[in-house]
């Protein structure tokens, strides 16, 4: 079996670190704090790659594949038909491959479909990314296939998006799957695994701040969609175990979004749910 040699994110930010990397950090943390800190910025924002399904596959070979760039890397992108734009935003450390089912019911209601891979995620190139990365690369793609009518996201990929319509995305509808709302759970959960005292704590937090040019409260969601005025419908089943409901339910008060509560199909599965789908089409048609 293959050693782990960096921490194990889910999208909660519940985090696995092996004990070796946890004694290396430490260890680094007494000899070079500035190096400690840029390392484990590094672990943090490193998603993993996760494969594709056969049918998911599939469905991206019947699509017009094009690349966009962000920050000189290659982020690969698909379109499938013409009419009004919807545009498909994954979550992190997943791929436009989950959206897939949303695909042929969007089809056949008059749209076209147009998705990415985030940067580090899928067939897009890079080893780091963040949501800012996924912000950008969503507007960028509204600049290429003009204004958007409407936006599907799942989980960390709602939170991208939010903060790309702060920024003047003119999706005019907006679709949340499990969307993540609040993101100090997650760097608390990282900060924790590793065991940081304050001051590691604060020397990682500052690290990030650099490299996302803002702290990371400038992008919590619940605090950026109060400047978001959009038709929004969100679904969220209440036994996902990787973003609490009571996140979906505050969220979508802050956006006066509709909410509809699921049962059983967890974080991901609900992206399959054909009364979701049709559910989601009618609102994106109204």
């Amino acid at each position: 079996m293959e050693r782990q040699t960096h921490p194990q994110n889910s999208t909660t930010g519940r985090i696995s670190v092996p004990v070796l990397l946890r004694s290396a950090m430490t260890a680094m943390h007494v000899v070079a704090p500035p190096l400690a800190a840029t390392v484990a910025r590094s672990l943090y924002f490193r998603p993993r790659r996760l494969g594709l399904r056969t049918a998911e596959r599939e469905v991206l070979l019947q699509a017009t594949r094009f690349t966009l760039e962000d920050e000189g890397a290659e982020v690969v992108a698909h379109s499938w038909g013409q009419g009004p734009a919807v545009a498909l935003v994954h979550g992190w450390s997943g791929n436009l491959g989950q959206l897939t089912p949303m695909v042929e019911p969007l089809l056949k209601a008059g749209f076209r479909v147009v998705g990415f891979d985030w940067p580090g995620h899928g067939e897009s190139e890079g080893t780091a990314s963040s949501l800012l990365h996924a912000s950008r690369v969503l507007q960028a793609l509204e600049q290429v296939v003009g204004p958007l009518h409407g936006v599907v996201a799942h989980s960390f990929g709602a939170a991208a998006t939010i903060h790309a319509c702060s920024l003047g995305l003119a999706a005019r509808r907006l679709v949340f799957y499990a969307p993540v709302a609040r993101l100090d759970g997650y760097v608390s959960a990282y900060t924790e695994a590793f065991r940081f005292s304050e001051r590691q704590r604060s020397d990682f937090l500052e690290a990030c701040a650099r490299w996302l040019h803002a702290p990371f409260t400038e992008f919590e969601p619940l605090h950026v969609a109060t400047r978001v005025d959009r038709a929004a419908l969100v679904f969220h089943s209440t036994d996902d175990r990787e973003v609490a409901f009571d996140d979906a339910r505050r969220l979508s008060t802050v956006l006066g979004a509709e909410l509809r509560t699921l049962e059983g199909l967890g974080h991901r599965r609900l992206l399959r749910d054909e009364r979701s789908l049709a559910e989601t089409v009618a609102f994106l048609s109204r």
